[in-house]
């Protein structure tokens, strides 16, 4: 199945990895890793996430504080935000 990105959620995570990289070049390089994974995984197994918000479904990011929220459509998967899991609770809805 083929995988979208929404430009929202990549800014976001343009965002994040800028976040991480004034920490350390390493932690920026995990979420990449990390967040790379989590998409391998929604592409091959689009039910794995949970449902959490009308027709979306989450998968948590491992290691860090950041879910991928995602739609499966009827040819694709449309990731729409690479949210943070305590802040601003379902901005990307609207």
């Amino acid at each position: 199945m083929k995988l979208v990105v929404s430009e929202a959620a990549k800014n976001e995570f343009d965002e994040i990895i800028q976040y991480y990289r004034q920490e350390t070049t390493f932690v920026s390089s995990l979420f990449v890793i990390e967040a790379i994974h989590s998409l391998k995984i929604i592409r091959k197994f689009p039910s794995s996430g949970r449902f959490f918000y009308k027709k979306h479904q989450r998968f948590v990011v491992k290691g860090f504080p950041y879910y991928i929220v995602y739609q499966v459509l009827q040819d694709s998967i449309l990731v729409t935000a690479f949210a943070h899991q305590h802040r601003r609770p379902n901005y990307w809805a609207s």
